[in-house]
């Protein structure tokens, strides 16, 4: 597996690094949803914490990341 990530980061890496980065958002917008839910749990006032609201907040966190 790991020949081929290194064949398909050589030939197109602009596709590979999109690819991972757009897989990416789902899965670890799923895993902050998850995180999230029990703060959100027993307070019936708050608007509660949502699936596409998790995923909007991986998107601002992946693209507002610093380069070092």
């Amino acid at each position: 597996m790991l020949f081929t990530l290194k064949c398909a980061m050589r030939t197109n890496p602009l596709s590979l690094i999109f690819s991972v980065l757009v897989s990416g958002i789902p899965t670890f917008g799923y895993m902050l949803y998850i995180a999230e839910r029990p703060i959100t749990r027993g307070i019936t006032d708050v608007e509660s914490y949502s699936y596409p609201n998790s995923m909007w907040n991986m998107i601002i966190t992946i693209s507002s990341g610093e380069i070092f």
